[in-house]
């Protein structure tokens, strides 16, 4: 039984490893899908607005989304989490360098650092925090840039169109991200609620396992010594010398009786305990009253003359009468 829970705890522990994997996998498709939409957006927006290069500086984010996504299904998700991750770094510093800090394009970095803590795993936690550490530099690089590296940028007009797309757009982000957040947690969440039920339903089942096991120990130091006990003085009785042929074999017939009924018990034992723990199957049978009777007087006889303890039974049956049980 001990052995049938410690490999449904493993896995439930594989399982919930698993869908952590499976998450973080998501997550990552999602956040790719999320960026070529992005780019190609801001692109489109760019090229209504006539800033042709920052197009084509967010329209770049798309082949590099496509060698991410290829990395991915090659099983290299490491490297395609960490190649997307740089390549939107290095644009996003590329497009606020070109519209310079008051154009609010550097907000975007924001959204990329909850994206980074979320895509790294456990044991890669140590690149999203140097990833992290690299945005933070580079947004304190940025704040010492104080014109914009493209002329139509300096236009007024201009830059309040660029805020107002760059607002929208890390809000936009922004709600996605908690979205996908969200959802992922309660999926997380939900499997560690089975996942945990599981485990205290097995926790319950060693622990009747135990308790059948220490009152089963009890019976058979209680139970089982005395009648033994019993069986060894017959026989020694009936290896002294000077005892008639006749004393002996009323000696051996009792002996007889009671290793019967101690074996009897001890079956009996055996097969309450593997019905504490589910290992046994119920067959029910049509059985003599005469048999139950003499089991009954039997078991009760082997206990009571090692304790000196009397039993009245009465039992009134039909010779012919049946009970449908296990036997």
């Amino acid at each position: 039984m001990s052995t049938e829970s410690r490999s449904s705890d493993n896995q439930v522990v594989s399982k919930s490893t698993r869908l952590l994997e499976e998450n973080a996998l998501t997550i990552h498709k999602w956040l790719l899908f999320s960026v070529a939409i992005f780019s190609l957006v801001f692109s489109f927006i760019s090229v209504l607005l006539g800033d042709y290069t920052q197009a084509w500086i967010s329209v770049l984010s798309v082949p590099g989304v496509c060698i991410a996504y290829m990395l991915m299904r090659m099983q290299f998700l490491y490297l395609s989490k960490l190649f997307n991750a740089v390549q939107i770094i290095v644009i996003i510093t590329s497009i606020s360098l070109l519209t310079g800090i008051n154009s609010l394009s550097f907000m975007f970095f924001f959204p990329v650092i909850v994206s980074v803590l979320m895509a790294f795993k456990e044991n890669e936690k140590k690149t999203a925090f140097s990833l992290v550490t690299a945005v933070l530099l580079i947004l304190i690089l940025l704040t010492a840039i104080a014109y914009p590296i493209g002329k139509n940028h300096w236009n007024p007009e201009h830059l309040f169109l660029d805020r107002l797309t760059n607002i929208i757009g890390v809000a936009l982000s922004c709600i996605l991200i908690i979205y996908l957040l969200i959802k992922t947690m309660n999926k997380v969440q939900g499997q560690l609620i089975v996942n945990t039920n599981i485990l205290i339903e097995n926790n319950n089942q060693l622990l009747a396992a135990r308790f059948s096991r220490d009152q089963l120990m009890s019976v058979i130091a209680h139970d089982l010594r005395a009648p033994m006990a019993g069986a060894i003085m017959t026989t020694e009785a009936c290896l002294k010398e000077g005892i008639s042929d006749e004393t002996k074999n009323e000696m051996l017939r009792t002996l007889h009786i009671k290793a019967r009924s101690i074996l009897t018990m001890t079956d009996q034992l055996l097969d309450w305990s593997r019905s504490q723990t589910g290992n046994l199957q119920c067959n029910m049978d049509l059985i003599s009253m005469k048999y139950i009777d003499s089991n009954v007087r039997n078991w009760t006889m082997l206990i009571g003359e090692t304790k000196n303890i009397h039993f009245n039974i009465e039992i009134e049956f039909d010779s012919d009468e049946t009970v449908l049980c296990n036997k």
